[in-house]
């Protein structure tokens, strides 16, 4: 058998999938071993170039390429391993001149008429780039030639084209420089670009950085969905929830779970929100806690609801242990954000039915324990002119009326006491006008006869506009 067909049986072989690419390769290098190096290179590229005008994604043109790009490669660390080890070893080592030739032909072909060519020149070069490892070293002039040529491929009229570009770039970049090109052409094609296949290809391959990130956050609003879901996931394998403004986790939040795409909320509640989680070793009150619960109750809830529905009912009530003996927060401990945890997981805990009941009980206070309770955090209510604080408080006190919902009050004494309860904050000067409407909710509640609950409230009304005096007799 002749040399030529050796080398294409081997590049046949490779293209039907039934073939360990390993045993080709080393097939491949036995058979350069045995011939002149360009002699080999002259044959080699003749047939490689078959592979370079075919546009469609043919899985034999794919698996031919991926064959070349491991056959070079592996001459590259066959002859790394064959030089002999020193501390500069890795800076001194010469590339394979098989490898060497090859980068050079498809650089000089990337400007090619034949579309099919640019991007099969774009793609091998990539290939080549990744399956050199990390620790690979190219000599600034290559390196430099790939740098000069990618960047000019990156304004092909074919998107195709551009996608190869932006990928074979991806390795040549340096968020550490405020002036890299790379990284300005990608952030010019996030915003401008209009196909959406290249601003995909741009996000996987673009670094995270402060420069980067205002872009990165902008594609979360992409119109493709597809792009807005690859968004949420660059967003949460390669940006830390502590590079992020509070105002921007709760953007990303209100924007992912609400998006009209399926693909889109799934992306943000699986990855996103997860990554989020393992971060604060699945503590979700942690989480909350990074997040501006007061004003954005409703994202907080549907948040909530989603890391809930992951859990078991008994691990989320042990996982609750900031709770006394008495089943309560320590009033020195009660913020906006455990208050808020607290109502939201005993509604969640409830909404399972009476099979967790026993779970429930482990969180939820009978209704006279619970009557004291706020009424002594009431009574500690600052009255001064932090506005801040009062807020703050307000909005626990809303967090402790709506837990007044979950609450047993099939207990008469219970139900009497929150009743009491209820008509004294209404009465109550310290307590705020907008906590009028969380007091009514479970008064309304309590009372199911409308005409009795009107007169009750009229009456409640007229004490506040009149109150009665006492006057003393002498």
């Amino acid at each position: 058998m002749t040399v030529g067909v050796t080398i294409r049986s081997v590049l046949t072989d490779c293209q039907t999938g039934h073939h360990n690419q390993t045993s080709l390769v080393k097939s491949l290098t036995k058979v350069y071993d045995s011939m002149e190096m360009e002699e080999f290179f002259k044959e080699f590229i003749s047939l490689v170039k078959h592979f370079l005008i075919v546009l469609k994604r043919e899985p034999a043109v794919e698996r031919a390429m991926d064959f070349v790009s491991k056959f070079c490669t592996s001459l590259q660390l066959a002859s790394n391993a064959a030089q002999p080890a020193s501390p500069s070893a890795a800076e001194e080592q010469d590339m394979h001149p098989v490898l060497l030739k090859l980068f050079q032909f498809l650089l000089q072909s990337h400007k090619a008429n034949d579309k099919a060519v640019r991007f099969r020149c774009c793609h091998l070069i990539n290939k080549l780039l990744c399956d050199m490892g990390e620790e690979a070293v190219i000599d600034d002039e290559l390196y430099e030639k790939i740098y000069e040529c990618m960047l000019t491929r990156l304004r092909d009229k074919f998107a195709v084209v551009r996608v190869h570009a932006v990928l074979a770039l991806s390795r040549l970049q340096n968020p550490a420089d405020p002036d890299c090109p790379v990284v300005k052409a990608y952030l010019f094609m996030l915003g401008c670009d209009q196909n959406f296949a290249v601003r995909r290809s741009v996000l996987s391959s673009i670094a995270a950085s402060s420069k980067t990130l205002p872009s990165i956050l902008e594609r979360t609003r992409d119109a493709e969905p597809s792009v807005r879901k690859l968004a949420y996931q660059v967003l949460s394998e390669k940006v830390h929830i502590r590079a992020l403004t509070i105002a921007q986790r709760v953007k990303l939040l209100h924007q992912g779970l609400s998006d009209r795409a399926e693909s889109v909320r799934e992306a943000c509640s699986a990855r996103l929100l997860q990554a989020w989680l393992r971060t604060f070793n699945g503590k979700a009150l942690d989480l909350l806690n990074c997040l501006d619960v007061e004003n954005s109750v409703e994202i907080c809830e549907k948040m909530l609801r989603i890391i809930f529905k992951k859990a078991s009912a008994a691990d989320l009530s042990s996982g609750f242990d900031i709770l006394s003996e008495e089943i309560l927060i320590p009033l020195e401990k009660l913020t906006c954000e455990n208050a808020f945890y607290w109502r939201c997981l005993c509604e969640h805990v409830r909404s399972l039915g009476t099979a967790e009941e026993e779970q429930l009980d482990k969180i939820l206070p009978n209704g006279v324990v619970f009557d004291q309770y706020i009424r002594k955090f009431v009574d500690h209510m600052k009255t001064g002119k932090v506005i801040e604080v009062r807020l703050q408080q307000d909005f626990v006190l809303q967090q402790l009326l709506g837990l007044v919902g979950v609450l047993d009050l099939s207990d008469v004494v219970a139900r009497k006491a929150i009743d009491r309860l209820i008509k004294d904050l209404l009465l109550n000067e310290n307590v705020s006008h907008s906590i009028v409407k969380s007091l009514l909710t479970p008064y309304l509640q309590l009372h199911l006869d409308n005409d009795q609950c009107l007169i009750s409230v009229a009456e409640i009304v007229s004490d506040i506009r009149e109150p009665m005096t006492v006057v003393e007799s002498h």
